[in-house]
């Protein structure tokens, strides 16, 4: 195995595309930086490279390519025509939030009030169940739309046929070979689907699915017979990006069009929900990192620990007094959720470090009657971060075991859940993340199971379990300035499989380090080369650990190389180039 950095990763770094790079920049009157970064992300030919760096909803693939399409806008016209009941059946999650509101917010154009329907976490679980269908044909709904949600419900869905009540099901999680029974099911993840859109997340899903409901609505000639406005879809791509970036969708081909336009409806403000959340997060600036870090967090804690329908009520109300109320309740429950998270991780990680004693299993699987149920996403998150293993993180109660999993990029957690589904009750994800509900009495088996998937997964993968930092470009602290910022910004939006440029400092030194934060647990540093330039720099967590040993060795004047992304500072109105620490390493 390749020598390792600090802390423990290993380092690619690769010029072989160096030339064609340049020529690219060439042709394009790039810098050249850029034409490297382009060739370094696949993106070789002139045309391919003007559309990335400049994406359009011109560049929006035919909705009419998803499968279960046609049958879905068909029912969606005459639920329209006779002004049906519908209800709007959604997950609890920023993807379900986000999806559910671009719904309501789409039939309320047409003077509906569909029902929303979110299940309680603790209470139902995830997704449809056959009591909630039951409860919503009580109420007069004729048609269920769900979103982001569905592909395994068959009992639910095998409820609603028995009741006579008609399902679209619009989802992306993987499916299986057999679908639920509905009227209608659009998911690019359907094993029978060539629209080439599996990254699409849920709220994309439904997007789609309204794209091409218009477009079926003015061929018909519905809005100029109804006297209705066109409504206009591209005032909710806010919701759409959010959703996107929050799911973790790999933001290239549409995505990177949706994100992107996404992110300039969003400067706008004009969403009520996203406005409030805005002062009450105190977000600077709709990009990447506020959806990620600031909104969406907010958004997911409602679910995780309250009502779970006030993510999508808040990004469905256009009243501002409202919006402010509920804006003000999830970022509450983001702090108690904060508070739960602590404890139940501090428990995870101590139970996780005495199943890893000996050897670390193939994946770590963890359980508890004390753990929250909204919190354990978060929790498996973390212990996937430390042991590089998939983990699945499980809260029990009443002998039902619910899981929610992450995963490293050897292993499709999704595909794990699926050769367990004959012993699961629901459940479902993609390569990188999941969640299941099942008999803790199962949990053995599943364990068993899991874990042989995942080592057939990575046999002939020997640094599967290493984790990897792919280096994009070296960098000297001379050309580290904000004309080579606004060079790396026209990459943006960054995400999965377009992820933020990482630069190489090589063979320098500290000038200056230390702890910073309100429990220094931070560390200010100034980096300094042979020529006397230097370079600010922030690392995140690196107090009191073999990071901060390397850079006080450093500082005593040993050579590093250091890698992490070069990122504007803002401070009383002067902007300045600042690099924010991912690792570092002895240079040799």
């Amino acid at each position: 195995m390749e020598n390792l950095s600090t802390t423990g990763k290993i380092w690619h770094q690769s010029t072989s595309h160096w030339v064609e790079g340049a020529s690219l920049a060439q042709k394009l009157g790039l810098p050249e930086l850029l034409g490297r970064l382009l060739i370094s992300r696949n993106i070789t030919d002139v045309n391919t490279a003007a559309t990335y760096l400049q994406p359009t909803l011109k560049q929006l693939p035919n909705p009419n390519t998803l499968q279960g399409i046609t049958e879905a806008t068909t029912r969606l016209h005459t639920a329209l025509k006779n002004k049906e009941k519908i209800a709007i059946f959604g997950d609890y999650d920023v993807d379900g939030a986000c999806a559910a509101a671009l719904a309501l917010r789409y039939f309320r154009h047409f003077s509906l009030a569909p029902i929303l329907y979110v299940p309680d976490r603790l209470k139902e679980g995830y997704g449809p169940n056959p009591t909630a269908m039951e409860n919503l044909k009580e109420q007069g709904v004729s048609l269920v739309i769900t979103v982001d949600c569905g592909i395994q419900a068959f009992p639910a869905l095998k409820k609603a046929e028995d009741l006579n009540l008609d399902v679209i099901l619009t989802d992306h999680h993987q499916a299986s070979a057999e679908l639920p029974p509905c009227v209608a099911c659009v998911n690019p993840n359907r094993l029978d689907d060539i629209s080439e859109l599996p990254m699409l997340c849920g709220t994309s899903v439904i997007f789609y699915v309204l794209m091409a409901l218009n477009a079926h609505l003015r061929q018909e000639d519905f809005f100029k017979q109804n006297n209705i406005k066109e409504p206009d879809l591209r005032q909710h791509l806010d919701l759409v990006a959010l959703a996107t970036v929050c799911d973790i969708m790999p933001l290239i081909g549409a995505n990177r069009v949706l994100v992107s336009k996404g992110l300039q409806v969003m400067a706008q403000w004009q969403n009520a929900g996203l406005a409030a959340l805005k002062e009450v997060a105190d977000v600077k600036n709709a990009d990447t990192y506020a959806c990620g870090f600031q909104l969406g967090p907010r958004i997911n804690a409602a679910g995780r620990v309250d009502d779970c329908t006030l993510g999508a009520k808040l990004l469905a109300t256009n009243n501002p007094e409202e919006a402010q109320a509920l804006a003000h309740q999830v970022h509450a429950h983001n702090i108690k959720r904060q508070e739960i998270e602590k404890n139940d991780l501090a428990e995870a990680m101590a139970q996780a470090e005495k199943q890893c004693e000996k050897e670390t299993p193939p994946a770590i699987i963890l359980q508890s009657e004390l753990w929250h149920p909204g919190t354990i996403g978060i929790v498996a998150a973390r212990i996937k971060e430390k042991f590089n293993r998939p983990t699945f993180v499980f809260s029990i109660t009443n002998g039902i075991a619910k899981g929610s999993g992450r995963s490293i990029p050897a292993v499709d957690l999704g595909g794990g859940i699926l050769v367990c589904t004959d012993i699961i009750l629901n459940g479902g994800g993609h390569p990188m993340a999941g969640g299941l509900s099942i008999y803790a009495a199962k949990l053995p088996e599943f364990t068993e199971r899991f874990r042989e998937f995942c080592d057939i997964q990575t046999q002939n993968n020997p640094t599967a379990h290493t984790p990897e930092l792919t280096i994009d470009t070296p960098l000297s602290i001379a050309a580290a300035n904000l004309e080579t910022l606004n060079t790396l910004k026209q990459l943006a939006p960054f995400g999965p499989k377009n992820l933020e440029p990482l630069v190489i400092l090589e063979n320098i030194t500290v000038s200056f380090i230390k702890p910073v934060g309100s429990e220094g647990k931070h560390l200010k540093i100034t980096f300094q080369d042979s020529m006397g330039s230097t370079l600010s720099a922030i690392s995140f967590g690196s107090a009191n650990t073999p990071l901060e040993e390397l850079l006080n060795a450093s500082k005593r004047g040993k050579k590093i190389d250091v890698t992490g992304h070069l990122r504007h500072n803002e401070w009383q109105g002067v902007v300045r180039p600042d690099f924010q620490l991912r690792d570092a390493r002895a240079h040799t």
